[in-house]
């Protein structure tokens, strides 16, 4: 088994829950706080590219929340995988590693090429929304108090030449 180094701190709730699960699971570990380990938590983050906690580290794997795992339950799974050798070290070779990142610039361009192509789409539908520059809204009308009745309430329309009898 490969050790468990857990680094946390105190007032994280994602920490403490970790913590309280893995206790629970039976799994052993290392709590390292990040203010009592600024140097190893230094290196982490620069490894790694992220600063969030808890992290996980078994010997040369890392895991980071969001990132490697959305809660306790699959940060359990990942820690069971690499104790029983399902999940293992690998070191990549310069090629390995080139062509790795060529095809992730190439996925990211392929994802930014489809916002792009969202906006545009928006853009469209927006033109069709947008009123024209000149349209101005129209004045409230409001009845003027010889159009209104008893109370204050409108009278009613009448056509030019009819008189409205109560008959």
């Amino acid at each position: 088994m490969k050790e468990l180094e857990l680094f946390t701190l105190p007032n994280c709730p994602a920490c403490k829950r970790l913590k309280e699960t893995l206790e629970k699971e039976g799994i052993e570990y290392t709590n390292k706080d990040t203010k009592d380990f600024p140097d190893e938590w230094t290196d982490i983050q620069n490894i790694t590219k992220t600063y969030f906690l808890p992290t996980l580290k078994m010997g040369d794997i890392y895991f980071s929340p969001n990132r490697d795992f959305k809660n306790d339950e699959e940060a359990v799974e990942l820690i069971k995988k690499v104790n029983s050798g399902e999940m293992v070290e690998h070191e990549m070779t310069p090629l390995e590693l080139r062509e790795t990142l060529k095809t992730l610039l190439f996925q990211f361009e392929m994802v930014n090429r489809g916002m792009g192509n969202m906006g545009r789409a928006i853009d469209n539908v927006r033109s069709f929304t947008r009123m024209p520059q000149d349209w101005q809204p129209e004045p409230a009308k409001r009845p003027t108090p010889n159009q209104q009745g008893a109370a204050g309430i409108p009278a009613a329309p009448t056509q030019p030449g009819k008189e409205i009898t109560g008959e």
